[in-house]
């Protein structure tokens, strides 16, 4: 079985409060345009509520900046990035 749609989020603290980072969010190709991407990040949006998080924060591809920009998230500066294994 190959999973239909996954999100992660992840909890992290700046010097004044607490964030969170909205992270692998994937539906199958086959599931797509029913919803279940935005309703993984509606419900992602949610517990960054609950939480209390002053912010929900994600990285996407330019082509994905319309489907963010329909659930509330704008462009804010540059993201930037080395790996481990680049080290």
């Amino acid at each position: 079985l190959s999973p239909v749609c996954l999100g992660s989020l992840r909890r992290a603290a700046s010097i004044n409060a607490e964030y969170m980072g909205i992270e692998d969010i994937v539906v199958s190709k086959e599931y797509r345009g029913y919803g279940l991407g935005r309703r993984i990040i509606e419900k992602l949006k949610e517990v960054g509520a609950a939480e209390k998080c002053y912010k929900i924060i994600l990285d996407c591809g330019d082509h994905n900046v319309p489907f963010y920009g329909k659930l509330g998230f704008h462009r804010k500066e540059i993201m930037m990035a080395i790996y481990q294994s680049k080290l």
